[in-house]
Formats: C-alpha cells, structure tokens, sequence
C-alpha cells in the first residue's frame, strides 16, 4: 500500500485499483482523475483509461492489481471520455454539487461517477 508520503494528501477510505497523486494542477478547474479520493481536488487518478500518464518518481503511488472487468458504457448517462475508462461509469445527480469518490471521472462533469470497485459506490443495476 502507498505510503502517505508517496501519496500526497489523498485520504481513500479504501486504497483504489488505480495508481494516484497528488497534483496541484487539478486545482481549481479539475480535469481527468481530479478528485480521486471524493475530498481533494489535487489528488488525482493516473495511468488508466483517460487520466493522464502517472509521474515517474517518489510521486507516485501504485496501486492494487486490478481485475480485469470490461467497462459499461450503456450505463453511462451523459459522461464524456476521451477514452473509455477501465472501470464501470454512470450518471450520478449526488455527486453535485459536493462530489465524492468516483464523482467528474470524466473531468467534464461531476455528475459522472465511476462505479463498482472500492472505494466508489455500486452500480446501478440496469432498467
């Protein structure tokens, strides 16, 4: 597990699947990975999906190996990826206006949440 001072100032109530840092260009407009833990902007998602390459160095944090799992796009209201995301995604009104973990996975809008893998929520199940 990262050490805290591999992980900047993230605080994940549980160690996510994807790799993580803390940085301070995701503050103030966010962007891709930004807010990765629910409670700090600067701490971000790297190296997956659509967040941006992970730093080399004592910046970054590895995290857990992740299963494979194949995204579900079908889910995914109104989210916008530049490219589709390892791990599940939907549209999530709870997210705005305080966010959480999980919430702006697209780095557009807060109300698009990843899904399914700790430490974000389930997923809704399909209509």
């Amino acid at each position: 597990s990262p050490s805290p001072a591999i992980a900047g100032d993230c605080s994940f109530k549980q160690i996510p699947t994807i790799s993580y840092y803390w940085d301070p260009n995701c503050a103030p407009r966010g962007g891709p990975g930004c807010n990765a833990d629910g409670r700090h902007m600067k701490c971000r998602f790297c190296g997956t999906g659509p967040f941006p390459a992970c730093p080399t160095g004592p910046v970054a944090a590895k995290a857990s190996p992740a299963p494979s799992s194949s995204p579900s796009p079908e889910i995914a209201g109104d989210c916008s990826f530049s490219a589709t995301p390892a791990l599940p995604y939907f549209w999530d009104t709870e997210c705005a206006p305080r966010g959480g973990a999980g919430c702006n996975a697209d780095g557009k809008h807060m109300e698009c949440r990843l899904c399914g893998k700790a430490p974000y929520p389930d997923c809704p199940s399909e209509r």
